[in-house]
């Protein structure tokens, strides 16, 4: 009988043991086990996010450089032609350089294909028939102001004519182009660069 008793103490452990690790210890060791699985998988999200934040923070602090760029690119190139503020630019130079600007002729297309601005891509421009008199000093002020301007300011073509001598008055009939960004701008549109 005590052989019986053990061997039924023993299948009962048995059962108790069998129904403790499939209802208890085995489910918590799977659980256990995707939980560690999460917290790597957990841990390596919160790396990668630590560096997209150290990226967007970084690129924050240039965000006033890239302001200031942004600024100086818009006043190279503005948005829309602006022709009356390119005359009173090209007027201001003419008047400290000393050289008399006669006229100014502008014509809107792209230098690339000859074509109308609005049917290109890429940056537009204003054509600009400038005829210019003064010395030779004068003229070459008057040009060093064109390159050195904010605006960019491409010069096709120079022709001069005129006297030999030293303080001669010279013509020039000088004839380039100015950049604008919005292509469907009216050249006339007045505009701020």
């Amino acid at each position: 009988m005590t052989r019986r008793l053990g061997a039924l103490v023993a299948l009962i452990a048995f059962v108790f043991l069998a129904v403790f690790w499939f209802l208890g210890w085995s489910p918590a060791t799977t659980k256990l086990q995707k939980a560690h699985a999460d917290a790597a998988v957990a841990t390596g999200q919160m790396t990668q996010l630590r560096g997209q934040v150290a990226a967007l923070l970084a690129a924050e602090r240039k965000v006033p450089l890239y302001t200031s760029q942004l600024n100086q690119l818009k006043q190279a190139v503005p948005d829309d032609p602006s022709y009356p503020v390119v005359i009173d630019e090209l007027t201001k130079m003419a008047a400290s350089s000393g050289v008399v600007l006669t006229s100014i002729a502008p014509s809107i297309a792209n230098k690339a294909t000859n074509a109308t601005a609005t049917t290109t891509s890429g940056p537009a421009t204003l054509g600009l028939a400038l005829a210019v008199g003064g010395t030779y000093p004068q003229m070459l002020s008057f040009l060093t102001a064109l390159q050195q301007q904010t605006r960019i300011f491409v010069v096709d073509s120079i022709n001069l004519s005129g006297g030999a001598a030293a303080g001669a008055k010279l013509s020039a009939s000088i004839n380039g182009f100015v950049y604008y960004a919005n292509a469907a701008a009216p050249p006339g549109s007045g505009g701020t660069s």
